[in-house]
């Protein structure tokens, strides 16, 4: 009999209960009725008389909101409150003043009277006289009472209005500035007096001319004919511009300065008073001869323009700017950011149908479990001491750099949940190496605490010098789990942990796609694959995802025994892992061989949407967890074969795999597996040695542990590591999780990867015949040992040494091959003499024997 487990009660129920509790009791409170709620409502009557009923009011609105929102409402200060008090206080001065204008302090007494609690049984008289405005309303009417009668009155108003002028002052601003636009937007009048309308006349005279002369230059050196009974009028002279000794050039409207250097023209706004097209040049590309004596500009009478004008819009037209170019504006945000990649988005293209496949398997109504299974946990006190700490440290990291004479000082901290990042400018001429030789000098000072030196910080101009917290906070697996991206778009996201910075970092399998998690004991490194697992089956329904769990400990993994998402039962045997990561590799052929037919399908997802469109069975994302791998290899020696052709080929048909192991010694993690799993997660360490072995470089030997670590996925940051700290989920939270599937899921199981224990049977008795070698040979090595089993048979006596030399192989490979032949009967184990061993079967089928053999004569004829 299962036993019941205790959900605890969300910020959102006790927000839903809360609030309609709240609402009662302002019902209660306004009613007044029977003895309870006469004592209850007696503090808000004895000092706010009938403002009490704005309380009332105020606090059943809060009661709907947290109904409605189911989420507790947090007071802040700001205006809207100080507004929202000071309208209260008015209204309680003006309901004393209206209902007791002459009351003085020698009648308290009857005001006191006036709560009478004990005559009337049902209802209590609120609009008696001296109640009015409660003890607080006659605090402020006394002193403004004494000084005229009046005074009250003026003063509750004015206050009135200024707490609406500060509750609405948001509105008020936002109206203002609206109107503002709006005038700035209209076109101005400029009023202009007669010599200034005199001198724009002029200016546009001469503007006109100008464009006269431009529009008229190409028309000098036409022929005139001489019947021609309307002959052109000659264009006047152009009007000499007086800048200096200029030159025009019309090819590339370039200008020469008094300087000698040539300064292009451009395009600059400019104001045309006038209404005369011809004045707008910003289209003509006029060629422009100066003349030596250049003809009197023509007068032109022009009717006078009214004194009052109205400037007309600007417009762009061609004049000469003979000041320095200005450099351009930089924006840092641009330069600095972050190259962001975009994922194409075509049209799907048609494709040949797919040969027809089994049809797919009815899906199970997958609910997921809520995250009101999981904990949150209480870090302020935490946080407050560590800002504390912070504080006096890098007070002291600067003086110690001062002692020590280098160019640098602490420019802020960021506190993360584990360590704390002192940020370190330098001067302008002090290079990075300065600080990082006296980093051992800093944790000296600081009484031995381990100090990371990070030269870069990216993104900044500063350095990183990361020191542990004083209190070293945990992040609730809750906390990382609901910002998590989209299920839809990510179904295999899992969460690494938080940054310094405070921001969860998560990445998808299926980009990165592998994974190598190595630690000591204590570090974190089972807590960080249970929140991996847990954040998978939270998402993902059964039919979407299967795992496959290795434990050899037997211990870690019995929490998620037959849950829906297990692809086989928790293997514990290290014997059974080897003929489950070759099913494994069948399985990722037999893909294969799917995606290839039609058009051919790039991915598992392309072939998914595919699927779906047109009714076949969706391939399953298979996650294989492989937990202390080093017990695995030490056990079956072969195991890292088929785990490197799953790291090489098996990202593409949807099966990833988690390798964990606490001693990553370069025997167990050898080259090719840790090339071929391209994210490693390396929590703390005992040396330097393991630390270069997973992460190729040191560091993690000086985490701290419970969950510190350093990351190296080029899907969270190239060429760099990541400091994070790991969430942290409880085994109650897990024993929830898996409960619930237990309880409202049946196990599925793939029938292909139930019988692994007569796999295992025969894989042993392969590896004892073999004389401890059971390395299975792919398709090229199986076609080199049948040429050369062709070649053995053709003789009679044969060696390994001879195969090896004759064929040009190894002496692995061809101990390998010679074992192979003595297995299936072609060569006698035992040799004879200098001959080596006897081939027992021919080309022909038939066993061998002395009569059979060539001799010299025989061979000579």
């Amino acid at each position: 009999m299962s036993d019941k487990v205790e959900k605890p009660i969300s910020n959102r129920q006790f927000a839903f209960f809360g609030g309609i509790g709240l609402c009662l009791l302002s019902a209660v409170l306004t009613l007044n009725m029977w003895y309870v709620a006469r004592v209850l409502t007696f503090p808000f009557f004895y000092a706010f008389g009938l403002a009490s009923y704005f309380l009332f009011a105020y606090m059943y609105a809060q009661g709907m909101m947290l109904v409605i929102r189911k989420r507790p409402f947090k007071f802040a200060f700001s205006l809207r409150f100080v507004g929202i008090v000071v309208v209260f206080l008015s209204v309680d001065l003006l309901l004393t003043s209206f209902y007791k204008h002459d009351y003085g302090i020698a009648n308290y007494h009857e005001f006191f009277n006036s709560l009478d609690y004990i005559k009337n049984p049902l209802f209590l008289n609120l609009f008696k006289e001296p109640l009015a405005g409660g003890f607080v309303g006659i605090a402020l009417y006394e002193p403004l009472h004494n000084i005229d009668k009046a005074v009250p009155f003026i003063i509750g108003f004015l206050v009135l209005l200024i707490g609406l002028i500060f509750i609405f002052m948001n509105t008020i601003l936002w109206l203002i500035n609206n109107h503002q636009e709006k005038v700035n937007s209209r076109p101005k009048k400029v009023k202009k007096t007669e010599k200034e309308v005199e001198d724009d006349r002029d200016v546009i005279i001469t503007r006109d001319n100008t464009s006269e002369v431009i529009r008229g230059a190409s028309m000098l050196e036409r022929p005139v004919r001489e019947d021609n009974p309307n002959p052109p009028t000659p264009a006047p002279s152009p009007i000499p511009l007086d800048r200096g000794d200029l030159s025009i050039a019309s090819s590339d409207m370039s200008f020469r300065g008094n300087d000698g250097v040539f300064k292009p023209a451009h395009f600059v706004p400019g104001v045309i008073p006038g209404d005369n097209p011809s004045s707008v040049m910003g289209s003509a590309k006029p060629t422009i001869t100066p003349k030596e004596e250049p003809a009197p500009a023509p007068v032109i009478q022009e009717q006078p323009r009214p004194v009052t004008e109205e400037v007309p819009p600007r417009v762009e037209q061609l004049e000469l700017d003979f000041s320095e170019p200005q450099p351009p504006k930089i924006d840092q945000s641009l330069v600095t950011a972050a190259p962001v990649f975009e994922e194409p988005v075509s049209a799907t293209p048609v494709r040949q149908p797919v040969p027809e496949q089994p049809a797919p398997k009815k899906k199970i109504k997958w609910i997921p479990p809520s995250t009101e299974l999981l904990e949150v946990y209480e870090v302020e006190e935490a946080n407050n001491a560590n800002i504390e700490v912070a504080q006096q440290r890098s007070l002291l990291i600067d003086q110690i750099l001062s002692d020590y004479k280098v160019g640098a000082r602490v420019e802020g901290y960021v506190i993360g949940p584990s360590v704390t990042r002192y940020n370190i400018k330098y001067d302008i001429n002090v290079q990075t190496r300065a600080v990082e030789n006296v980093v051992k000098d800093i944790a000296r000072r600081l009484g031995g605490v381990q100090c990371r030196f990070e030269p870069i910080v990216r993104g900044t101009e500063y350095s990183g010098l990361e020191i542990p917290n004083a209190r070293v906070t945990s992040v609730s697996f809750k906390d990382v789990f609901e910002q998590l991206p989209d299920v839809k778009k990510h179904p295999t996201a899992i969460p690494f942990g938080k940054n310094i910075q405070g921001e969860v970092i998560s990445e998808d399998f299926a980009g990165f796609p592998h994974l190598l998690v190595a630690g000591t004991t204590g570090s974190g490194k089972s807590v960080f694959i249970h929140a991996i697992i847990c954040s998978l089956i939270m998402r993902n329904s059964p039919d979407d995802l299967k795992l496959v769990l290795v434990d050899p400990k037997r211990v870690e993994m019995v929490k998620y025994r037959e849950i829906p998402h297990l692809l086989c039962p928790i293997i514990n045997d290290p014997k059974k892992a080897k003929p489950l990561l070759d099913k494994l590799v069948d399985e990722m052929n037999r893909r294969y061989d799917i995606l290839a037919q039609g058009d051919g399908f790039s991915d598992i997802k392309e072939y998914n949407e595919y699927a779906e469109e047109n009714g076949l069975e969706k391939f399953a994302s298979i996650i294989a967890v492989l937990d202390e791998y080093g017990d695995l290899v030490e056990t079956c020696k072969d195991i890292s074969r088929p785990v490197l052709l799953l790291g090489q080929k098996a990202r593409a048909c949807g099966i990833h795999i988690l390798i964990a192991t606490q001693s990553p010694t370069s025997d167990i993690i050898t080259g090719p597996i840790k090339s071929n799993l391209p994210t490693h997660v390396a929590l703390s360490t005992s040396n330097a040695t393991q630390s270069v072995t997973i992460i190729g470089e040191g560091g993690a030997e000086k985490l701290l542990g419970k969950g510190d670590m350093l990351v190296q996925c080029p899907r969270i940051e190239r060429g760099a590591l990541t400091r994070l700290q790991g969430c942290y989920i409880a085994n109650k939270e897990i024993s929830r999780i898996a409960g619930y599937l237990r309880s409202h899921y049946e196990p599925q199981y793939d029938e292909n990867f139930l019988n692994l224990e007569e796999e295992a049977a025969v894989d042993g008795q392969l590896f004892v015949a073999n004389g401890g070698n059971n390395t299975a040979m792919d398709d090229a090595e199986e076609l080199k040992y049948q040429s050369i089993k062709a070649y053995v048979m053709s003789m009679n006596y044969t060696s390994m040494s001879r195969i090896q030399g004759d064929c040009g192989i190894g002496f692995n490979r061809a101990r390998r091959f010679f074992n192979r032949l003595v297995q299936e009967g072609i060569v006698d184990p035992n040799p004879e003499g200098n001959k080596g061993c006897k081939v027992l079967v021919h080309d022909a089928g038939t066993s061998s024997d002395e009569d059979s053999i060539p001799v010299s004569d025989e061979l000579s004829d």
